[in-house]
């Protein structure tokens, strides 16, 4: 079983990633294949599929293709792997709509490792999130009574707007298949890292932590989430209905510029503190005699272009001292172990034998050599004269 998935949804293709950081190509699949659309799929160079055996129809029913598609994939010598599309609003429990999709498979001789549960679109699930949770509890009790490892197919917003992020499943330690896909088709492929990766369920996670830690032991607290996507009318409809239905002290959020700012300015307005993060990099944040009720971790852009400013206000035939004055600062208030052992300022013209004997000189007793020309030319000579001198190996 795979520990660690990413999906990737480029029409039906996807990517997983195993913890040996082996990336391997599969496709998830719905309705009848036939044979040679699977012998296809692996001359394409796919190594796996993902089948769906259980789906919403009629208030949760078994996938008539399901049990055919992984004997057919399992011929043309693909792995295959097993969701569960549920049907959350049936009058069916989660236990009963699993022991339905897993009896399909045993009847069909087909021996069950693993299954994955796809918790996406919200719309098709309860309004009450302790509904949606217990609901998901119980396919995963009863997977366990089977033996057969269970996933979840999910990403952040579903989770959230499904479950009301929560993180009581941390503790059961399932993989998680993560899907990103902002558009369709080939327009909405990413590559195959985490980089796109957005946590979820973390302030619970932070929450817990707190607690076990005893970290602010005097205090109570509770926590209310919303997500705005940074759309600034759903923004403004999240900060009053926080303020207002569930009476936060503090809001964290939003993480765009014109959504922060439209939330900062309502939560003013009810003497509600607002911590901004992640993009937030406007320098209205810095208006406290507008904004008193906003903090801020973030460089912001003003500071970064008053930095740019003073930097191309430097002369080019003092930028490179200008460094070296400042890397010297910061190792004498550091109280550094790294030390500064050799200096050189060459000639207004330096020379290729110029630097090969301040090369020769240093070579013996420094680990890292930091340098700084005001011409590439100077920088070509001197990258020569390394190479000439044998200071092009690892060391």
């Amino acid at each position: 079983m795979l520990s660690k998935i990413l999906i990737v949804l480029l029409l039906l293709f996807t990517i997983f990633v195993n913890s040996n950081a082996q990336v391997a190509y599969a496709t998830d699949v719905v309705g009848f294949l036939t044979p040679s659309q699977f012998s296809c799929i692996k001359y394409s160079g796919y190594d796996a599929v993902f089948t769906q055996i259980y789906s919403p129809m009629d208030g949760g029913s078994v996938d008539i293709y399901g049990t055919k598609n992984i004997i057919t994939a399992y011929e043309a010598g693909l792995s295959t792997e097993v969701y569960i599309n549920p049907a959350p609003q049936s009058n069916k429990l989660g236990d009963t709509q699993f022991d339905e999709a897993y009896k399909q498979l045993t009847n069909a001789h087909i021996h069950v490792r693993s299954i994955w549960l796809k918790v996406t679109k919200p719309l098709l699930w309860h309004q009450n999130v302790s509904y949606n949770v217990n609901f998901i509890r119980d396919m995963l009790n009863r997977a366990q009574s089977y033996n057969v490892n269970f996933g979840i197919y999910t990403n952040w917003y579903d989770w959230d707007q499904i479950t009301g992020s929560t993180a009581v499943f941390q503790q059961d330690n399932l993989p998680l298949w993560y899907w990103n896909a902002q558009g369709f088709g080939p327009n909405a492929e990413s590559l195959y890292h985490f980089g796109d990766f957005t946590q979820f369920g973390i302030v619970t996670l932070a929450l817990n932590q707190i607690k076990n830690e005893k970290i602010l032991p005097d205090y109570k607290y509770t926590f209310s989430n919303f997500y705005d996507v940074c759309h600034v009318p759903r923004t403004s409809f999240g900060a009053y209905e926080l303020i207002e239905k569930y009476n936060v002290d503090v809001i964290f959020g939003s993480t765009c510029n014109i959504a922060a700012m439209r939330l900062s300015i309502m939560a003013k307005f009810y003497s509600v503190l607002t911590f901004v993060w992640g993009a937030v990099s406007t320098s209205d944040v810095t208006n406290l005699n507008r904004l008193p009720n906003i903090f801020s971790t973030y460089a912001i852009f003003f500071l970064l272009g008053l930095a740019t400013i003073d930097v191309l206000n430097i002369s080019i035939g003092q930028l490179c001292q200008k460094i070296y004055i400042d890397f010297d600062r910061v190792l004498n208030y550091t109280n550094s172990h790294v030390q500064i052992v050799q200096s050189y300022k060459t000639t207004f013209d330096p020379t290729y034998e110029e630097f090969g004997k301040f090369l020769n000189k240093i070579s013996n007793k420094t680990r890292v050599i930091l340098s700084c020309f005001d011409d590439d030319m100077y920088k070509r000579k001197f990258l020569i004269s390394m190479f000439d001198n044998g200071l092009n190996n690892d060391e």
